[in-house]
């Protein structure tokens, strides 16, 4: 029996990358196939389980990094960097986070090449391992401040664990892409225990169209990373949401115009960023050594507002729950902007 075909019709296009001339690689017939559907439920169910494990590790070590950096105690307890005790000495924290994962990455690299030299048929399998792996030093740079949130790295070591169990089970190239997808959208689910939201993430940006596989095996995956979440992390939500009224029909339009405003902006924001990373590209610096530029100016800015340190979440939560006032305002848009 076929389960792929090259047909255009056979799964319904979530993106316009499904249509047109390239449409090379093979897609999955919707309802056919069903033993095969249910055999890559069970290997995203796997990767589901594995994905969750390292997520659930990942949010350990982050503790850890951030109490060791911001308060210099191997303590896996809640803290908040903004409450630091450093004084100036915080901007050195984040370029030594940036240092370390300078050299972290600089050993991967020279452990990639000694493996490629030594055995070159465990090449693709070594590069597998070293992606999720390297998910560690992003957790350091988050720990000491970096703008970034553990949702990244869960996501990627997603990304690598369906690779690996791809190659190690042997399936096709479009049923390991089901796997990627599968292992992204756990990791979204488990860190934040929104499997729904996690689906429509990997609807919006991973799946080129739905078909019988693709959807099965990505809702099982999002069902699996947040059972896993409240077994083994807490049962409590990410973000507690008061109660909100039902918006009348005047209200639609105002959030149509911040909508449109937000879009404007964020538009701007991608330009401005596009334009300091050309900038980035005239330094007379290997590459490598830009992060430790970047990690200087979250540094400087984080002294002079330290609620600018980590992802952020905690600022999220003030808002959502209604307690926005005009320094937390400015705290979102002008110094965050700019340590990004």
């Amino acid at each position: 029996m076929r389960y792929f075909s090259k047909s255009r019709n056979c799964g319904i296009p979530l993106s316009t990358g499904a249509s047109g001339k390239n449409t090379a690689s093979p897609r999955l017939i919707a309802g056919k196939g069903l033993e095969r559907v249910l055999y890559i439920a069970m290997l995203s169910l796997m990767v589901a389980l594995f994905t969750s494990a390292l997520a659930w590790s990942m949010l350990w070590l982050l503790r850890l990094v951030t109490n060791i950096a911001f308060t210099g105690e191997a303590s896996f307890s809640v803290t908040r960097p903004d409450r630091h005790q450093l004084g100036v000495w915080v901007i050195g924290i984040p370029v030594a986070g940036a240092l370390l994962v300078l050299v972290m990455e600089r050993l991967s690299l020279a452990v990639t090449r000694y493996t490629v030299m030594s055995n070159p048929l465990q090449q693709n399998h070594s590069k597998r391992f070293l992606r999720v792996l390297r998910q560690f030093p992003s957790l350091i740079s988050i720990g000491t401040g970096a703008p970034l949130g553990p949702e990244g790295p869960a996501m990627d070591a997603g990304t690598g664990i369906g690779k690996w169990l791809g190659a190690v089970f042997q399936i096709s190239a479009p049923e390991t892409v089901v796997l990627c997808i599968a292992g992204s959208t756990a990791g979204v689910a488990f860190v934040f225990g929104a499997p729904v939201a996690a689906v429509i993430l990997a609807a919006e940006i991973w799946m080129v169209e739905f078909s019988l596989l693709s959807g099965v095996s990505v809702l099982l995956a999002a069902l699996a990373g947040a059972t896993c979440r409240q077994m083994w992390w807490s049962g409590a939500s990410f973000i507690d949401m008061p109660v909100v009224a039902e918006p009348a029909w005047i209200d639609l339009i105002f959030y149509t115009i911040v909508g449109i405003a937000i879009g404007v902006v964020a538009g701007l924001i991608v330009r401005a960023e596009t334009f300091v990373s050309t900038l980035f590209t005239k330094l007379p610096l290997k590459t490598y050594w830009w992060p430790v530029i970047g990690a200087i100016g979250i540094g400087v800015i984080g002294y002079f507002e330290p609620a600018t340190f980590g992802p952020g979440y905690q600022q999220l939560r003030t808002i959502l729950n209604g307690n926005v006032t005009f320094h937390l305002l400015i705290v979102l848009t002008v110094f965050n902007f700019y340590r990004g």
